[in-house]
């Protein structure tokens, strides 16, 4: 852990977690569990870059966020990813081996727990006939 990190009471991070607070804001709130070798940073250290995470999360081993949110109660699987911008809404749980893209919004009910899913743009609505 190095930089600007603020870690919540009773939060806890285990093995070979990396927190680098050196290229962007990380702020992890209260009963927040971030497991093995999770990796919490911004790859492109920009201005204003910010990771949060909530309070009473689960970011499972090996996990990748990336300059971005997860609010309140949610669950991050083993080996997910998260990039630049993206949001993971309360109460959410984004499976093992998921991929959210860039500036992409993690919907509470929208989508399963169906590993791995890949979300890494939307389709634009097309207009009915």
């Amino acid at each position: 852990m190095i930089g600007d990190v603020t870690l919540g009471a009773g939060s806890s991070l285990w093995h070979s977690v990396v927190v680098r607070g050196d290229t962007a804001t990380i702020r992890i709130g209260k009963n927040t569990t971030i497991q093995d070798l999770a990796r919490i940073s911004s790859n492109k250290a920009a201005a204003g870059d910010a990771v949060t995470i909530g309070d009473n999360c689960y970011i499972g081993a090996n996990a990748s966020l990336d300059a971005c949110t997860v609010e309140d109660n949610s669950f991050v699987g083993m080996g997910a990813s998260l990039t630049r911008g993206a949001r993971v809404e309360s109460f959410g749980v984004l499976a093992a081996g998921s991929h959210l893209g860039e500036a992409l919004l993690f919907p509470l009910v929208k989508y399963g727990l169906v590993p791995p899913l890949r979300i890494c743009a939307t389709s634009p609505k097309k207009k009915s006939t």
